[in-house]
């Protein structure tokens, strides 16, 4: 068995990609992944490994390995199942986290799953004049906590 040059193996994984992709909508819509999906993003198999569908895209778009060192953001719609060319683009990590932020789908604070203090409580924990032992006794958490908090180290954004 022969193998397959780079450009035919490529051409098959955007055919079976597309395949799977509703553009319904219109070329500059949003182009939702219809098959499996891996931490709410697309998922595809490329040379035996998941990898996510909109990352495959932009590297088959740009041609760069799949196993390229960056960042694909969702600029236009922040949206983990999009497969629209034309609503990817390269970044770093940190605008991927600025967005996640400024879209609402950050779970710091009072979103986070393991959360003990509510906003109100970290206000109150940043003004109280008692001893870091007795503030995080009262709210269950450590007096290293409560430092952070009070350094605004944790919680900073408040």
């Amino acid at each position: 068995m022969a193998v397959q040059p780079c450009s035919v193996a490529r051409m098959n994984l955007r055919e079976r990609i597309e395949a799977r992709l509703d553009v319904s909508a219109g070329p500059f819509a949003c182009h939702p992944w219809l098959g499996a999906r891996i931490r709410a993003y697309g998922s595809v198999t490329v040379d035996g490994k998941s990898r996510y569908v909109h990352r495959v895209l932009y590297c088959l778009a740009h041609e760069l390995p799949y196993n390229f060192d960056g960042v694909v953001r969702h600029v236009i719609c922040h949206n983990p199942i999009c497969g629209n060319i034309l609503h990817l683009d390269h970044g770093t990590r940190l605008q991927n986290q600025a967005d996640m932020v400024a879209d609402g789908r950050s779970t710091r604070g009072e979103r986070h799953p393991m959360v003990k203090l509510t906003t109100a409580d970290v206000l109150v924990i940043r003004e109280s004049k008692a001893s870091r032992v007795d503030i995080g006794a009262e709210y269950g958490i450590t007096r290293e906590q409560v430092r952070r908090i009070q350094k605004r180290e944790s919680w900073a954004w408040l």
